[in-house]
């Protein structure tokens, strides 16, 4: 006897969507009972049911259209009121008390920029940067230690040079600034162009949501992170070497790269791209094509490091390797859920502080998946 096939009417963007903001609204708004946020799980699922009606019934050339802009609502609704109530809190307050430090030390270093300090040789002591949190962050031992950010400006120039204008604006027209009305501008970019990269529509809105709603950058993100920033740049890189923009994407990969350290993982797989692109070409003559479509990766690279090198290489080479790499008594210690915590644990590690030469790990792991790749 055979069963009767019925049509699956549920989409999986639509059951991903449902989890994602139940899960959101979990983490930002708790559960719902008497209190302002219940308005925000009225709304979200309200919009979540429209969404499942759209979903069930409506067939229409326009349907993914619709459930973007959805999407984007329901993004909008959960997360900007929830940031733009610490960005005004904080402005109201005149207290630095709202944010991420990471975001509150770019502004910090911009101050210092355009007072003609180096802001990789200047410390942080006696900026709102030393009052935040009390200036103490929590240690993977959960005591409360000395922040060493007051120390160093872990991050490259590219977060500096890019919020420089934006700051300027900001305070010329309101005489206010902060570094979160970057993010999320960024944020929202980020969005469309991830939208923009999968062919088939389905995917535009499987995109969409695993972006928006994904748990990992929710949390981080609303608090000030600045991950977002760098994202941005290898997204849109990637989506412009799609459409074989590469110019343009060697330019905006350029951003990536002199913004945060985690970018330069990326610059072997990038170029090996380009190599494998131009079969049939000898080898000097991929070497030179390869430099006609990167140079402006080589000139923003060039123009946003140098000066700073020049400027005061060992504080440079101080806050931007020898800081993260453990290798400084004031380095920032070990933290998070990840090998190097599990060394502690194991005593292996005696101190959280301690440098630990963890390139020998990465290359016996690295190395032979090139082979692979």
């Amino acid at each position: 006897m055979k069963l009767k096939k019925y049509p699956r009417n549920i989409s999986l963007d639509a059951v991903l969507l449902f989890i994602l903001v139940i899960l959101s609204l979990e983490i930002l708004y708790k559960s719902p009972g008497i209190s302002t946020g219940i308005i925000f799980w009225i709304i979200g699922f309200i919009l979540l049911a429209v969404y499942l009606i759209l979903d069930i019934k409506i067939k229409t050339q326009f349907i993914y259209l619709y459930k973007s802009i959805i999407i984007v609502f329901l993004i909008s609704w959960l997360f900007l009121p929830f940031m733009f109530q610490d960005i005004l809190m904080q402005y109201k307050i005149k207290q630095v008390l709202y944010t991420h430090d990471g975001a509150q030390q770019i502004e910090e270093g911009v101050k210092y920029l355009l007072q003609g300090k180096n802001p990789y040789a200047e410390n942080y002591i006696n900026t709102p940067l030393e009052h935040l949190w009390g200036g103490k962050i929590i240690d993977i031992h959960g005591e409360k230690i000395q922040n060493p950010a007051i120390y160093h400006f872990v991050y490259l120039p590219g977060y500096i040079l890019f919020s420089l204008p934006f700051y300027l604006i900001g305070m010329s027209i309101t005489g206010w600034y902060d570094q979160r009305i970057i993010y999320i501008i960024l944020f929202f970019l980020t969005l469309l162009v991830i939208y923009k990269i999968p062919p088939k529509a389905s995917d535009k809105i499987l995109s969409l949501i695993i972006l928006g709603f994904n748990p990992l950058l929710l949390y981080y993100f609303i608090g000030g992170t600045n991950d977002i920033f760098v994202f941005f740049w290898i997204i849109l890189s990637i989506y412009l070497l799609h459409i074989n923009k590469i110019k343009l994407s060697s330019l905006f990969f350029g951003l990536a790269v002199v913004s945060k350290h985690m970018a330069w993982f990326l610059i072997p797989f990038y170029f090996i791209f380009l190599w494998l692109k131009d079969e049939g070409l000898s080898f000097k003559e991929k070497l030179k094509n390869i430099f006609k479509k990167v140079y402006p990766f080589i000139l923003i690279v060039i123009l946003a490091v140098l000066p700073f090198l020049i400027w005061d290489f060992n504080s440079f080479i101080e806050d931007i390797y020898r800081y993260p790499a453990g290798m400084l008594t004031t380095s920032f210690p070990i933290t998070g859920h990840a090998y190097a915590s599990l060394l502690i644990f194991l005593k292996i590690i005696a101190s959280d502080r301690d440098y630990y030469p963890f390139w020998i790990i990465q290359l016996i792991f690295c190395l032979p998946l090139l082979y692979f790749l």
